[in-house]
């Protein structure tokens, strides 16, 4: 027999019964899902998208920088392995889905992908919608780890994937075509390129920035664009909550900083998975229920204790963002 729960207009099916649901499967949203199952908690982990790791995989991060610390490498330590603290290992997309989704099966972890939130219920769980329609899954905690949408209009760094070039990051960024261009290699090796670009148009905007190197630049006469971010590595994010006001059992990861400056670093996936963790933990000591506060009490509440940054340590073998990305007129 169906389980329904009435709400005003409707009754919807009950999709799922768990303990506590995790919004977002991004670094932080799985870091934190790994963590409460772990501890024993039933956990559903709830993304818009089809895969984990979306900060990395839909924004076309072209590297990951290893943590000093095992440790801090988390759930991708298995992707960093043999490679020197401060490096920057070329990041092959297909491998971090890969390997998040091993963690949250190891871990017992129940996953609902392409599943949007479209209201919570105080203390009974979440109006979901999937491609079969609206359903409800009861919980009794939810930890919102939903990525911040960036400011529109503002500066923000893309990646641009390109095939075939005639030569590497450093030689290629060397001609003038590649001015304001930051270049990195990617991980087929020689010729597979990353172009970033810091602009305020968003991702159209940044592809004809980078679509100038095929026209202009002799080392892209034969190469082939390949994919463009769906997401921006790095921008101004908005502060507004996704939930507005307190809801009783709702808790938020912090979000990036709102203001990322053109010479820093993109996000730290190594702080991001220390975020999880660290709100994983929180939820724990504060078991199942909490009381909510005012708008964004929870929030900040799931702060970690010790110092802690969304963004890598400014250092050129973190993925240094360098000040002549410029925004675009």
């Amino acid at each position: 027999m169906t389980r329904a729960v009435l709400l005003p207009g409707r009754a919807l099916p009950v999709l799922y019964e768990t303990g506590t649901v995790v919004l977002g499967a991004g670094l932080a949203g799985a870091s934190a899902a790994v963590a409460l199952a772990a501890a024993g908690r039933r956990v559903l982990l709830v993304d818009e998208g089809a895969s984990p790791g979306g900060e990395l995989t839909e924004a076309g991060r072209p590297w990951l920088t290893v943590p000093r610390g095992a440790e801090r490498a988390g759930l991708l330590g298995p992707l960093l392995a043999g490679h020197e603290a401060g490096r920057r290992p070329a990041l092959r997309p297909a491998a971090v889905k890969l390997r998040v989704e091993e963690a949250l099966a190891e871990a017992g972890v129940e996953v609902l992908y392409g599943t949007r939130v479209l209201a919570p219920r105080a203390g009974r769980g979440l109006v979901v919608v999937t491609a079969s329609g609206r359903a409800f899954v009861r919980c009794e905690s939810v930890l919102d780890a939903r990525p911040a949408e960036p400011v529109e209009g503002e500066p923000a760094v893309w990646s641009v994937e390109f095939e075939g070039a005639s030569a590497d990051a450093v030689e290629a960024s060397r001609h003038p075509a590649a001015a304001g261009l930051l270049l990195a290699d990617g991980y087929l090796g020689t010729g597979h390129l990353y172009a970033l670009a810091s602009v305020r148009g968003g991702r159209r905007d940044a592809l004809r920035r980078a679509s100038h190197l095929l026209r202009a630049h002799p080392a892209f006469a034969d190469a082939r664009l390949g994919a463009v971010g769906v997401r921006p590595l790095a921008a101004a994010y908005a502060t507004t909550d996704l939930v507005p006001g307190p809801v009783p059992g709702w808790w938020r990861l912090p979000p990036p900083p709102p203001l990322v400056r053109l010479d820093e670093p993109p996000l730290d996936p190594a702080a991001a998975l220390a975020a999880g963790t660290a709100a994983a933990a929180f939820r724990r000591r504060h078991g199942a229920g909490g009381r909510a506060g005012p708008p964004g009490a929870g929030r900040a509440a799931c702060r970690p204790s010790s110092p802690w940054s969304w963004r890598a340590p400014p250092a050129p073998s973190a993925g240094f963002l360098p000040a002549a990305l410029a925004p675009s007129p």
